[in-house]
């Protein structure tokens, strides 16, 4: 499993969906609901939910993607998929503490030219 926003997908999101796919059998990508984007990143995001949905599932097809949960630290979708593994990006430091509580193993995947391919880069373009 692992979580993001994917807002415009751009090149450094495909690599963390590819390497993360590279390491196991059936992926899970879990997409920001908009409320907590608003709440995590103090803005909203440029494309709807369902939009950030589609552009994950064509260039990651073989993926399973599904909606995140809508109450920040709520952790349903831990709850119900029961991941073997999380995968996080290079940022998301901020979720260990949960996945260790949880019993949940994790590996971070290594940024794809982060000064390049950063979201909040890309959107003051």
């Amino acid at each position: 499993m692992l979580f993001g926003v994917f807002d415009h997908l751009h090149p450094g999101h495909e690599y963390f969906l590819r390497e993360a796919a590279g390491q196991c059998q059936k992926l899970i990508v879990v997409v920001t609901h908009d409320t907590l984007v608003r709440e995590l990143k103090d803005h909203s995001p440029k494309q709807s939910a369902r939009e950030r949905m589609r552009g994950v599932k064509e260039s990651m097809p073989e993926a399973k993607v599904v909606m995140g949960d809508k109450h920040l630290g709520s952790w349903e979708i831990l709850k119900k998929y029961k991941p073997d593994i999380v995968f996080l990006g290079y940022d998301q430091e901020n979720i260990v503490s949960e996945l260790k509580k949880m019993k949940i193993q994790y590996e971070f995947i290594n940024a794809h030219h982060p000064k390049k391919f950063k979201s909040s880069l890309l959107n003051k373009k």
